[in-house]
């Protein structure tokens, strides 16, 4: 889904998809009121959070509050924001990290650490319920505040050490990344740490987690040289080498398994910041990859 300003007037945007089935582009025309809502309330909408079950929408509306909405922006209601939202992993229901302070910042500041979890359901917009959270939690770890959050189906919280929202242009390209797991169910469980170490002189260039927080995909810009040309650097050793630029998709678990290239598109600008692999997204199932590449759409298997 993208969208598009048809006055280029700063009018309310129009929201439009890219049909999988018949690779046509059509208007999402219900999405209207949901965008006029999002700027109503002042709200960008990639601020929009969807849910993993494609069905509901959170708007963080202003700092004291957040829209529910169902994804056509029918039944919106609202809760008090008093501290990080995301949702669970079944698509139905989110968490509020809260602090007992009056603090709603995320990461929480000095004035204290996220004391609660209250878990909501979204049709009815009740609490469903609140667990205590320790200092201990992942979610207070004051070294990764800046990284992506989510849950998984499993109560697994996942988070990374990456900034949030990642961008080639603002941050020097890492060579790995780390991933912090834990599972809270009777009781909160250990941190686990997963260190993901990007491919030989790669280049980070964009990153997407799943719907449900079970793998992520990785542009990445690398250099690389042809078979061809190094078999005739064996042959001829002062064969000069041309190595010719690359952006590459790659997948992988959040524990850092399984990675493993997709594909890749050949660049004339290896240097570049920018990426000319871009909106990378996942279906809703997890088995396909989509993203736009020279203004149109390409879509891989990840499985």
């Amino acid at each position: 889904m993208f969208y598009r300003d048809p006055s280029h007037s700063g009018s309310p945007l129009q929201a439009y998809c890219h049909d999988l089935a018949n690779g046509k582009e059509r208007r999402l025309a219900e999405f209207d009121r949901l965008l006029h809502l999002a700027r109503f309330e002042d709200s960008l909408p990639w601020e929009l959070m969807l849910s993993p079950s494609r069905k509901w929408i959170l708007l963080p509306a202003s700092e004291s509050r957040i829209l529910v909405l169902t994804k056509d922006g029918a039944s919106p209601y609202s809760i008090p924001m008093e501290g990080y939202v995301c949702w669970l992993g079944n698509g139905d229901q989110f968490a509020q990290f809260v602090c007992d302070t009056n603090s709603v910042a995320f990461p929480p500041d000095t004035k204290g650490t996220y004391s609660w979890m209250d878990i909501y359901d979204a049709i009815s917009g009740k609490r469903v319920c609140r667990r205590a959270v320790p200092a201990t939690c992942l979610v207070n770890k004051p070294q990764i505040y800046s990284g992506y959050m989510g849950i998984r189906t499993d109560n697994t919280i996942v988070r990374d050490t990456l900034p949030f929202p990642y961008e080639a242009a603002s941050f020097e390209s890492p060579k790995s990344v780390t991933v912090r797991t834990q599972r809270f169910e009777e009781d909160w469980g250990p941190i686990l740490q997963h260190k993901l170490q990007f491919p030989d002189g790669a280049r980070l260039r964009g990153i997407s987690y799943s719907p449900h927080f079970n793998s992520i995909a990785w542009v990445f810009k690398l250099r690389r040289v042809s078979i061809l040309d190094v078999s005739l650097r064996r042959l001829f050793p002062s064969h000069k080498l041309h190595p010719s630029s690359t952006e590459e998709l790659w997948i992988s678990k959040v524990d850092g398994t399984e990675m493993r290239q997709l594909g890749y598109e050949k660049t004339t600008d290896g240097d570049s910041i920018e990426s000319d692999i871009s909106e990378v997204k996942w279906s809703p199932d997890e088995n396909r990859i989509s993203y736009i590449y020279k203004d149109k759409l390409w879509i891989v298997t990840a499985r």
